[in-house]
């Protein structure tokens, strides 16, 4: 995949509505890898079962660097800055449309927002 997995990231959070929690984050991960939308993501099984990834804790603390996200209380949401970069994404088709449309149908599948407001 040749988008920067970030900027996937900032789009389901804008796809998202309101933001979303931490842990659906990963999940939603997972939902695009097992579409064919791979971020290029390893995990490792914690002891206590949950599984993590470096790269995409990293990758958030990322946006969360460049004012794009702020996290409150484990929900992550665009900052206003973030919003405007979501909204060039879309408007500029900096994203090809068929990961816009994996991303927006993954977030309906998992109950996770109001994915199709935005995508036209």
């Amino acid at each position: 995949m040749n988008v920067p997995a970030p900027l996937v990231l900032l789009v389901a959070l804008g796809l998202s509505g309101g933001g979303l929690p931490r842990d659906r984050m990963e999940y939603l991960v997972e939902k695009l890898r097992a579409m064919g939308i791979d971020l290029g993501y390893t995990w490792v099984e914690l002891p206590s079962g949950r599984r993590v990834s470096r790269e995409l804790v990293l990758d958030i603390n990322l946006l969360k660097t460049l004012r794009l996200v702020e996290e409150v209380d484990g929900i992550l949401r665009l900052t206003e800055r973030g919003r405007k970069a979501f909204e060039k994404a879309i408007r500029f088709q900096s994203i090809p449309k068929r990961i816009v449309d994996a991303v927006a149908k993954a977030l309906r599948e998992l109950g996770l927002g109001s994915a199709e407001s935005v995508v036209s």
